[in-house]
């Protein structure tokens, strides 16, 4: 049976290498079709991007402190004897729900990826800010607003996620996207490593995890208001003659890179 299996899977496998095309024959869009910087060159130009400076830092801030937090979120409430494991679980569910939906929106609404992320993080803000008054009982302590707080702030940060790749791809286009997307993830894998390094300080605690998650997501805030980056990619795709279905043109496009 186990053979029978394994061997079902082995000739899909041959079959999807053999006659399924590396990339489709007509391109989905026209920036689709145009060359991409080779490795070096990317990079480079990544180095160079001031706004993808900013997108990293409020991405690495945002996600990777987020991630590390919920790693920790035991011990950060062992005193109030939760189980912490449901808090992260709804609301890693809630952030896969809003990411999802977000990025749906995010074709419709194409060019408003920035206002976006500024009310993702100030969602975020205001959501963790509460969990933390909560947790050092500034304001009534229940289990309902631990869990309200915490589902509610990770909708906001992980639903940002899409967001934060697809804005950073727009702007850093014609950069391949395996690096972008991978800066990025680099991004987050170090602002968590950092959180997780400051425990090596001895007798530290776990109650400032909170208030450094706060000030990280509310520091979002003004780095993207400052953010001034171009839609290249969008700038490409979308005809100077058509207007598309939601009121798009590429003569607007100057207003939307302002947005």
């Amino acid at each position: 049976e186990i053979r029978r299996k394994v061997g079902d899977q082995m000739w899909n496998f041959l079959l999807t290498g053999t006659l399924m095309d590396l990339e489709p024959k007509i391109p989905p869009s026209v920036s689709a079709s145009k060359d991409r910087m080779n490795l070096k060159a990317g990079v480079i130009s990544l180095i160079r991007n001031k706004n993808f400076w900013n997108l990293f830092i409020c991405y690495g801030a945002s996600t990777g402190i987020y991630a590390a937090w919920g790693a920790m979120l035991n011990v950060n409430l062992q005193s109030f004897n939760i189980l912490a494991g449901w808090l992260g679980f709804y609301a890693n569910i809630a952030g896969c729900v809003a990411g999802v939906s977000l990025g749906f929106f995010s074709d419709i609404f194409a060019g408003k990826m920035k206002i976006s992320l500024i009310c993702m993080m100030i969602g975020s803000t205001i959501s963790f800010l509460w969990f933390t008054l909560v947790c050092f009982k500034y304001v009534p302590f229940s289990e309902a607003s631990l869990y309200i707080t915490s589902v509610l702030g990770g909708l906001f940060v992980n639903g940002a996620i899409p967001l934060y790749y697809e804005l950073n791809m727009e702007v850093c286009y014609p950069v391949p996207e395996g690096i972008t997307s991978g800066a990025l993830t680099m991004s987050n894998n170090a602002f968590g490593i950092f959180f997780l390094l400051l425990f090596l300080i001895p007798n530290i605690g776990s109650l400032w995890t909170n208030w450094l998650l706060v000030g990280c997501c509310a520091a979002c805030v003004p780095l993207l208001l400052f953010f001034n980056g171009r839609y290249n990619r969008l700038e490409l795709d979308i005809p100077q003659e058509t207007v598309k279905a939601n009121g798009l043109q590429k003569d607007s496009l100057e207003g939307l890179n302002k947005a």
